[in-house]
This record gives structure tokens, C-alpha cells and sequence, in this order.
């Protein structure tokens, strides 16, 4: 019996401590990732770039997103927008890290002179054409790059990205990537603005959402009896989803709702209560409108169109990865290990505690 129990202990270290790490999460496209996989790339993520204020279980699932958008990024991005070249990789990553970059499209005076030197220098000194093969579990699309092919001309680059990359915590052709698929996912939400002019239709309003149908029931009501609505926007901001006294939208962005609504008011008027659901994941929310004004042609303000464009592009990578073969496997406890381990680092744990309220933390 006594080795019965040891065996049975064993057992389960073995699977609690040693299996979880390495077990398969998700596979896209043939690639593995394990849930220490996902546990660092979820730390990269919270630390090092932007998931939203969420808690870090939710961070995780997020993360299984992004590793599934960026192959979609990097296989479908270059029919789109073009293939983004080691040259445009490299540039990109000079600008972020701060060092100059020159004009591609400035003319060089002495450039034809010496451009046959410079090829042959770059060859010299990179070994020539890096190669591209993918070793078994890489991600496809990711640049050539390396640390030896990066040439930075003594200005000190390529220790600069070399340190980045440690700095990430990633492996360098996961971490190389992930920058990838950031620079395809700019190309094609430029490729969306393209198809915009530089004005519109465009409504302005005041406007209130709520979650709870009776209070938009008494902001309408009162709104409609006479009662300024920028004092009912001060009054309920605080459970409000939505809360503007003075703010232009575009036509182009309402739905047939909101539209509806909206159409049926003369300036100044109360539009009814708008039920409506702005995304499968969202709450039912209900919304009150006041018709300021309207133009036909107004030109777009900086950053307008930047929710369109996300919308835009995340209906783009929902039809994208319909086309890949991705296979998710996270159960409950590989979630609960990966939490586990992301919570042993006082970073995230700071990140947590000020991103939920107590009764929601996960690492609290």
C-alpha cells in the first residue's frame, strides 16, 4: 500500500508539474504551442504590449487569439497589402528602437556608384541571402532576420535588437514574429483607410447607454420633459457604457438601429430608447440619443476612423482564421497552471491587482 501511494504521489507531480508545461495547448498551421508557450507570451503581452485592462485568466484566452491573428497576419497579409521584405523589417525595427532611417524613396546622388559595393559589402558581411526554411514548431511568415544577418554599420543596432529581444523573454523567432505580424496588421488597417475619403456624413449628439432598460426609460423620459441633458449625463456617468454631451459619429459606423433612431429627429429632439447589442460578447446595452446636428460632408477627425478600421480588420482576421488548421486543447488546469505561474510574478501581480475589483482578481 505504501508504494501504492508513492506511485499515486508520483503520478500526480509528474502530471501537475511536469506535464502541464509541455503539453499541447494550441497547434496553428503546425506549429505547438505548450502552455509555457502561452504562459510567456501571455506575460509578454501584459507587460510588454497592450491586452486591455483584463484580468490575467482572461489574458490567457486573449493570447490564444493574438498567436491565432498573427498567422492569419502573416499567411494572408502579404495577398492584401504586399510582403513585408527583411528590408521592411529591419527598418521598422531601427524606427522603434530609435535609430534614423533613411528615406527610401530620397535620391542618392552617388547611389549608382555604389551599389555594386554595397551589395558586395552586404554580402560579405551577412553571408549572403539568409536561409528560409522552417525548422520544425516555427511560425510561418517570420522574417529572415538574425542577429548575424542584421548588419547595423557600427551605429550599434543590432546590439540594441539583440537586447529587445533578451528583453522579451521570447525566443527570437517568436518574439521576430510577433513584430511581423504587427507590421502586416498596420499595412492592412492602412489598406482600409485607403478606401476612405477625407470626409463624410456625419451626426453630432449627446448621448447616454445604460444596461438597465428602466434607467434608459427615465433618461428618456426626463430628457424629453425638458431637463438639460448634460445634467443627466453628469448624473448617471457613472453606470453609463456611453456618456457624451457633444460628440460627431459617422453615419457609416451606426447600425440600422441606431440609424433608425436617429433619422426620425429634427435638431434638438429626444430620440427613443435604441436596444441594441454592439457585439456578440457584449452586454444588451440602451441608449438615448439628442440630435445636435448634422452635415453631409464633415471632415473626419483624427483618429475618427479608428474604430471602423478595428472593426474592419477584426472581421478580416475572424474570416482568416476560419482558413487556417488550428486545433485549441486548454483545459481547466492547464488555464489554472499557466495563472498560476503568470501570478508568481510581482509584475503581473501588480498588473491584476489594479486591473479587477477584489472580488474579480485572479491573482489576489
Amino acid at each position: 500500500m505504501l508504494l501504492l501511494a508513492v506511485v499515486i504521489v508520483g503520478v500526480g507531480y509528474y502530471t501537475t508539474q511536469y506535464l502541464p508545461p509541455r503539453r499541447h495547448v494550441i497547434t496553428v498551421e503546425g506549429a505547438v504551442f505548450d502552455a509555457a508557450d502561452v504562459r510567456d507570451r501571455t506575460s509578454y503581452f501584459l507587460l510588454r504590449e497592450s491586452l486591455g485592462r483584463v484580468l490575467v485568466s482572461e489574458a490567457v484566452v486573449a493570447t490564444l487569439d493574438r498567436i491565432e491573428d498573427g498567422f492569419v497576419l502573416r499567411i494572408r497579409g502579404p495577398e492584401l497589402v504586399g510582403e513585408v521584405t527583411d528590408e521592411d523589417f529591419e527598418r521598422a525595427m531601427r524606427e522603434q528602437l530609435g535609430f534614423l532611417v533613411e528615406d527610401p524613396d530620397a535620391e542618392d546622388p552617388d547611389a549608382e556608384d555604389s551599389d555594386a559595393e554595397d551589395a558586395d559589402a552586404e554580402d560579405a558581411d551577412a553571408g549572403g541571402e539568409l536561409d528560409d526554411t522552417d525548422d520544425d514548431g516555427a511560425e510561418a511568415g517570420q522574417p529572415n532576420a538574425t542577429a548575424e544577418a542584421i548588419d547595423d554599420g557600427d551605429d550599434g543596432f543590432a546590439d540594441a535588437f539583440a537586447a529587445v529581444v533578451r528583453n522579451s523573454e521570447l525566443p527570437r523567432d517568436r518574439y521576430e514574429a510577433l513584430k511581423l505580424a504587427e507590421l502586416y496588421a498596420d499595412r492592412v488597417l492602412e489598406h482600409f483607410r485607403s478606401g476612405f475619403d477625407e470626409s463624410g456624413p456625419q451626426l453630432q449628439v449627446a448621448r447616454l447607454a445604460v444596461v438597465n432598460r428602466a434607467v434608459a426609460d427615465e433618461i428618456r423620459d426626463r430628457a424629453a420633459g425638458g431637463e438639460e441633458f448634460g445634467a443627466l449625463v453628469a448624473e448617471f456617468v457613472d453606470g453609463a457604457l456611453l456618456a457624451d454631451v457633444d460628440v460627431w459619429l459617422l453615419r457609416i459606423a451606426l447600425d440600422d438601429e441606431q440609424l433608425a433612431a436617429l433619422d426620425a429627429l429634427a435638431v434638438g429632439d429626444v430620440s427613443v430608447v435604441v436596444e441594441r447589442r454592439p457585439g456578440a460578447e457584449q452586454p444588451l446595452q440602451f441608449e438615448v440619443y439628442v440630435l445636435l446636428a448634422a452635415e453631409d460632408d464633415r471632415p473626419f477627425d483624427d483618429g475618427q476612423l479608428d474604430p471602423l478600421l478595428a472593426e474592419l480588420l477584426a472581421e478580416w482576421l475572424d474570416d482568416g482564421r476560419a482558413t487556417l488548421a488550428i486545433d485549441r486543447r486548454l483545459s481547466s488546469g492547464e488555464g489554472d497552471w499557466i495563472v498560476g505561474e503568470l501570478c508568481q510574478d510581482i509584475r503581473i501581480l501588480s498588473f491584476d491587482l489594479q486591473s479587477a475589483p477584489p472580488q474579480q482578481q485572479a491573482c489576489a
